[in-house]
């Protein structure tokens, strides 16, 4: 089927930029299923058959990175139906990520995911064309442009775009598609870099989650160089669950939000859509986030929250929004007249550091408040292992509830009967789970009752003046990760400032 974008170049360019995620916890499968939505209102508005359309055939530039950078270039160069593509990016995790394994070495991983990915591109590809240079794929294959990036390992700020096409600027050495899939997805906590020559010189790559998970920036420079004489009908942007703001909190504010940059997505996403507000329907940013990517989450669990994602009458809006620019593809953004937004990682590192010493100042005011030390839970005041399986159990299902309906527990009992045990117990477990926000127990918690006398527990009580301060501090040094969780989940963010003012 023939790309109405490339028949007639009148007609406005349809753009698609998708973000980089933990390709550990399946969040490209999350894009691919947001992909399929935007095909099948694709389909149903051009009077399609289902399960016809292709993405490089809806989409004149597709840029990506990391596990977007996958999907890139299993939509794009592999020429995927998405099915197809929601089938091979599970058969590359399964392969690299085996279920209940401990600790394996990057070297290994690195080894499963590149034999994943030569047996995917043998199945798809003449060997000609596994031979062929990546960027000579729009030579073979006419059409949609692909660009994905991945960082040099000894400079993090020499962002490289890998093109199926030739470039004007920052050309990367010579590579096949093998080796562009490699480098977008090289994590250095999870993969190798990947080492490429060209002539006497060896570089190296690794993924590009350190400031630049948001390709745009990527996307706005090719459209300048590639369709300078053109308009924009549509730039679509699709995340992969990831959580949106900076956090600075903390005392080590700066490392924090360093760290925090490598998913800081939608701020990018922000600054364009407020620049291109005034262009009704020309940017559509879809994250179907809400959920906690820390977690080791099945596929069904991402595929069920993703569809449910889709199911929201906001979203469907979009996706009708979508549909709609792909069929009448109008001119609506002039590229030559517009400047774009360029928020880079220097620059959003820049404005993090700027906001350090306002964060700190605010968190070293509240680390001056009183603080119950002895009030903590202790791990040998909890229940003797194999004791009270069953209630703890109850409890356990409690802390797993999603809809939050019944936010308080209410443990109650006669004197003696382990209820302080029962809670040392499920803070520990909470603990282990990194859930653990606070405690606050009125018994101390140095040693167990039998160790001290009844008066010596009295004098060492804490004291209940401290406790809404304690809380504040406890909650205020909650992990960036688990803090994260609850400010989506559980109101964290309204719990502090309610407590705070």
């Amino acid at each position: 089927m023939a790309n109405p974008a490339q028949d007639d170049e009148k007609r406005g360019l349809a753009l698609l930029s998708l973000d980089s995620g933990r390709f550990e916890s399946l969040s490209g499968l999350s894009q691919l299923f947001i992909l399929r939505e935007i095909l099948r209102t694709y389909e149903y508005d051009n009077e399609l058959e289902e399960d016809t359309a292709k993405v490089y055939e809806a989409f004149d530039l597709i840029v990506g990175t990391g596990s977007g950078g996958l999907v890139a270039c299993l939509v794009g160069p592999l020429r995927m139906p998405v099915e197809e593509a929601i089938q091979a990016y599970l058969g590359i995790h399964r392969a690299v990520f085996i279920q209940g394994e401990g600790n394996v070495s990057a070297e290994e991983l690195t080894c499963r995911l590149k034999a994943a990915l030569c047996k995917l591109i043998e199945d798809r590809l003449s060997p000609e064309e596994q031979a062929s240079r990546f960027s000579a794929f729009n030579k073979l294959y006419p059409g949609c442009m692909i660009a994905v990036t991945a960082l040099s390992k000894v400079n993090v700020q020499n962002l490289t775009a890998f093109r199926s096409f030739q470039g004007r600027r920052g050309c990367p050495p010579p590579c096949n598609l093998l080796d562009t899939a490699l480098s977008t997805l090289a994590h250095p906590h999870l993969f190798s870099s990947v080492t490429l020559q060209q002539g006497s010189i060896t570089h190296q790559f690794i993924a590009a989650d350190l400031g630049y998970c948001n390709p745009l920036d990527t996307l706005v420079n090719e459209i300048k160089d590639q369709f300078k004489d053109r308009s924009i009908a549509l730039i679509v942007t699709i995340g992969t669950g990831l959580p949106s703001p900076i956090s600075l909190e903390g005392d080590d504010s700066f490392a924090h939000a360093a760290s925090e940059l490598a998913i800081s997505c939608n701020d990018v996403s922000d600054r364009f859509e407020k620049m291109l507000q005034t262009h009704s329907g020309a940017f559509v940013r879809l994250n179907a986030d809400g959920y906690d990517i820390s977690l080791s989450l099945s596929p069904e669990d991402v595929i069920a929250h993703t569809e449910a994602y889709t199911r929201k009458a906001a979203v469907a809006e979009k996706l009708e929004v979508v549909g709609e620019s792909l069929k009448e593809r109008p001119n609506r953004i002039k590229v030559s007249e517009t400047s774009f937004p360029k928020v880079g990682s220097v620059e959003r590192l820049h404005h993090a550091i700027q906001a350090i010493p306002q964060r700190a100042s605010t968190f070293d005011a509240v680390n001056r408040l009183p603080y119950a030390e002895r009030a903590t839970f202790n791990p040998s005041m909890a229940c003797y292992s194999g004791t009270r399986l069953h209630l703890l159990s109850v409890i356990y299902e409690w802390m797993k509830q999603e809809s939050y309906s019944q936010p308080i527990l209410w443990l109650k009992g006669l004197f003696g009967t382990g209820k302080s045990a029962l809670s040392h117990s499920v803070a520990l477990e909470a603990s282990n789970r990194k859930v653990l926000a606070s405690t606050f127990f009125m018994t101390p918690g140095a040693a167990p009752r039998d160790v001290v006398s009844p008066r010596t527990q009295l004098m060492n009580m804490p004291s209940i003046d401290n406790l809404v301060s304690t809380l504040l501090r406890d909650l205020r040094n909650f992990s960036i990760v688990s803090r994260c969780h609850w400010s989506r989940t559980r109101g964290f963010s309204t719990t502090f400032d309610c407590l705070s003012n």
